[in-house]
């Protein structure tokens, strides 16, 4: 167990008549604000989530992990065409597993992260995400989709789901390590705020969680690099079915000698058989 901070949203009054929004383009230089998030530091315990990793499930938490070692190694998750021919295809091949057949697991994109601490070969890659929060929410489902439905009209009408599955690439990890929130100790109505994400050519939209005492946060303690966390973000057709919120954390503030944390998240949709499907 781990004692640490993770920033959620401030539960301000402004929030009852204002929707939280982030702009992902630069518009200082027309004077309007960034974003109007206001975060505050909330401090809890994340459980290692190591011995108990075979009983989490995302159809229970939101979240379960898999052992799945990469053909690829290290600096190979640097280049951007070796991840897309090689990595993607085992992304899909995991994904497939969690599934029943007649699904249909189409890979959206991917993200590298590096701590702060690492160097930094380019400015693609991110650093990691120190508040609560969820990639998409239903109804952000949709925009995050939109130029797959202009590829793939034929999808359109089926129900999907948005996962995402997270690894370390060098390990043992111990550098701001991702921590999962389970779905079972979360009021949705009471916790989420959806918040607009703007871009240049859509809005889609996230979800931001309010801190509460009944969270239970896991990770896992010196994730290795054949260790997946699998996460689901949404499903298209409402809060249905479970997904975790998550955030990293600073797990080695005060050690000496840690090697900064570098990471690869892919995020897949599923698509449903039929509209009668929960998985």
């Amino acid at each position: 167990m781990v004692r640490t901070t993770i920033q959620h949203l401030t539960p301000l009054p402004k929030y009852q008549h204002e929707k939280p929004f982030k702009v992902m383009l630069d518009v200082s230089s027309l004077g309007y604000p960034q974003s109007n998030h206001e975060l505050t530091d909330a401090v809890l315990d994340v459980a290692d989530a190591q011995p108990t990793r075979g009983q989490w499930s995302m159809e229970a938490n939101g979240f379960q992990f898999l052992s799945s070692p990469s053909r690829l190694k290290d600096s190979d998750f640097d280049a951007e065409d070796t991840v897309r021919q090689q990595y993607y295809e085992e992304i899909v091949s995991a994904v497939q597993m969690l599934y029943p057949p007649g699904s249909e697991v189409i890979v959206l994109g991917h993200k590298r992260r590096k701590s702060r601490d690492t160097p930094l070969p380019t400015s693609a890659h991110l650093i990691p995400v120190p508040y609560a929060h969820v990639d998409h929410t239903p109804a952000g489902s949709f925009p995050r989709c939109r130029e797959l439905f202009i590829d793939r009209p034929d999808l359109e009408g089926r129900p999907f789901q948005l996962i995402t599955l997270w690894r370390v690439t060098k390990g043992p990890n111990v550098d701001w390590p991702l921590a999962v929130c389970d779905f079972q100790t979360i009021n949705v109505d009471r916790d989420l705020d959806e918040g607009d994400v703007v871009h240049r050519h859509h809005v889609g939209e996230h979800g931001l969680l309010y801190h509460h005492p009944d969270h239970r946060w896991y990770y896992l303690d010196g994730q290795s690099v054949e260790d997946l966390i699998i996460f689901r973000h949404c499903d298209s057709r409402g809060y249905l079915s479970p997904f975790s919120p998550h955030a990293s954390f600073n797990r080695s503030q005060g050690m000496v000698g840690v090697t900064g944390r570098e990471s690869i998240e892919v995020m897949v949709a599923c698509f449903l058989e039929d509209q009668g499907s929960a998985e």
